[in-house]
């Protein structure tokens, strides 16, 4: 919705401009440098947020530094293995990325428990362990206690969308890796958080 508006909004701008220079109102080189000057300070914006919200790092290795297992009172859960330091690049959400329409074939009530929304357009489905992986297992908890938070890229293509994790402060081994779902999950759920 937002890039349709920008490009309706972006065209009105280029027809005015036009308009005004072949009426001889506006002056064609002003324009043209305000243009080309818009155009460049847009392309860095937009640049920017991309590469802020994207990860250049490598994520840990999940066979050697995390493990699925039984969390009391709470199923499975993600427990470290090893000592890892706050602001650590822990992974990725992964799964099947669903449009808006597929999303809500499967889940018509929006009740996707292994769903993350990424965008208004965009979610990816961790529902299928073999698509998905570690991820998945990582409990709820709030945000005081939460020792894992969540970046989410949004900016580029398709398969450039996607929802980095992090070590919110260290984690020893045998703690169990947990996040703040949100409040809209628990609402999507018509659950209160555990």
């Amino acid at each position: 919705m937002r890039r349709a508006g920008l490009g309706v909004g972006g065209a009105m701008l280029l027809a005015c401009a036009s308009l005004g220079v072949g009426t001889g109102t506006l002056d064609g080189s002003l324009v043209a440098a305000t243009l080309i000057s818009g155009l460049t300070a847009a392309g860095g914006g937009i640049a920017w947020q991309y590469s802020r919200n994207s990860e250049s790092r490598s994520p840990l290795d999940e066979a050697s530094h995390f493990e699925v297992r039984e969390a009391p009172g709470r199923g499975r859960g993600l427990f470290a293995l090893r000592p890892i330091e706050e602001g650590t690049y822990l992974f990725d959400y992964k799964g099947e990325v669903l449009t808006e329409q597929t999303f809500f074939d499967r889940y018509p009530e929006a009740d996707g428990r292994y769903v993350a929304c990424l965008t208004d357009d965009y979610w990816i489905d961790g529902g299928d362990p073999e698509r998905s992986n570690c991820a998945r297992w990582m409990n709820h908890a709030p945000p005081a206690r939460a020792n894992v938070f969540w970046k989410k890229q949004t900016i580029g293509p398709k398969n450039g969308l996607a929802m980095h994790f992090y070590a919110k402060r260290d984690i020893r081994p045998d703690d169990e890796l947990v996040f703040d779902y949100g409040k809209d999950y628990w609402e999507a759920l018509g659950e209160t958080p555990m």
